[in-house]
């Protein structure tokens, strides 16, 4: 048996479909304008490393790189290490521990 179509659906649509807005948290959005450290809590700035542009805690030095891309890794860790080394960051001497305990 084949079932054959009756013909064309006629759909209407009402003025509660017409005025429809879409609501904001199904946008898509950018990054928030800074992350929050997951260690020590403080506002992280975007810094740039190569191509990517990964945010550094200027505290702590800690990193956070956006997405699962695997390439960004090996061109973030380079300068990284290299900032770091210089001493451009806090100061080594000190653990994280020790300069989360002056702040208290």
């Amino acid at each position: 048996m084949k079932l054959a179509p009756h013909g064309a659906k006629e759909v209407t649509i009402g003025p509660e479909e017409l005025n429809y807005k879409r609501p904001t948290y199904f946008e898509p959005r950018e990054k928030p304008p800074f992350l929050v450290c997951p260690f020590c809590r403080k506002k992280m700035k975007a810094a740039a490393f190569g191509k990517s542009k990964p945010d550094l805690c200027g505290d702590c030095s800690a990193l956070w790189l956006d997405g699962p891309d695997p390439s960004a890794l090996n061109e973030v860790l380079g300068p990284y290490k290299w900032k770091a080394a210089k001493g451009s960051g806090p100061s080594r001497s000190q653990s994280r521990r020790e300069r989360m305990a002056e702040e208290d």
